[in-house]
């Protein structure tokens, strides 16, 4: 589960799955591998070319790697949604809550700070007229993020205490939308799991998530700068909000663990590297 280790003195296959190289990551922060860090990427480079099967999350770094790496990456055409959810949940009962929601919801640390920054600015261009809203942070406290008015900072919620996952999910499943128009990268964990729960989402295109779900959604709105404010007031007002709602649950609802699961070992039979 890394790109990192493989095991060069055992005859058993070597397969690695994990969701991107750390030259990816270096390379989505727009900058040159740092002298202290080539040797571990050299390291890395040659552990993916000396396995015998390599697998990636998303579809981009597939790309990427078979780029760098001149050898096949596979990546199994489905993600992942990590839920530790106990309730009830029905669909149907949740968007009626939703409907009457005033809340909306930002996952993510301090590195989508700009990101949380850029929703409270146009949530306060949209208050004159909507004064009721709320929005809710998970991820960073008042502290890191700042004091702002009708914004509720939770911090990071850990989902194996209990008090703290209840709030997770409350929040999760009452709120109106979730938003994080940070570029690059908007958070994709947190937006399969809302969109698991039938959570309409606004976020920036970033290239896994379009080559993923496409261009144009049915679950929400892809974002920018000029035209985040407008994204949120239609969020708001418009007429097929009950038909987002249930497309956002639809595009992930087959996101489970077993059906990875069985994609990964069927992949992996497929090659004669699992009998």
């Amino acid at each position: 589960m890394s790109f990192a280790f493989i095991n060069k003195y055992s005859s058993k296959p070597n397969v690695l799955w994990c969701d991107w190289t750390d030259r990816i990551v270096i390379e989505r922060l727009g900058r040159q591998p740092q002298w202290y860090e080539k040797k571990s990427l050299a390291h890395e480079d040659g552990v993916i070319r000396k396995a015998d099967a390599v697998y990636t999350m998303f579809p981009k770094c597939k790309e990427r790697m078979e780029q760098l790496y001149k050898r096949p990456i596979e990546y199994l055409n489905r993600n992942v949604v990590n839920t530790v959810f106990e309730g009830q949940f029905h669909l149907h009962q949740c968007i009626q809550r939703r409907v009457q929601s005033s809340k909306i919801l930002f996952i993510g640390n301090l590195r989508y700070k700009s990101g949380a920054l850029q929703l409270i600015q146009s949530v306060n261009e949209i208050r004159p007229k909507k004064n009721y809203l709320e929005v809710h942070v998970i991820g960073m406290t008042e502290e890191e993020l700042g004091n702002h008015k009708n914004v509720i900072c939770h911090g990071y919620l850990h989902k194996d205490n209990e008090a703290e996952r209840n709030l997770y999910y409350d929040l999760l499943i009452n709120c109106r939308c979730l938003v994080n128009p940070t570029k690059g990268w908007a958070g994709y964990s947190s937006c399969v799991e809302a969109m698991y729960y039938g959570c309409p989402i606004i976020v920036s295109p970033y290239e896994d998530f379009t080559a993923e779900f496409g261009d144009n959604i049915a679950f929400g709105f892809y974002c920018d700068e000029d035209n985040l404010k407008d994204k949120i007031e239609e969020m708001f007002i418009c007429p097929n909000y009950h038909n987002m709602c249930e497309a956002a649950h639809d595009a992930v609802k087959d996101y489970t663990w077993d059906n990875y699961v069985n994609a990964f070992i069927q992949s992996l039979q497929n090659k004669g590297l699992l009998k």
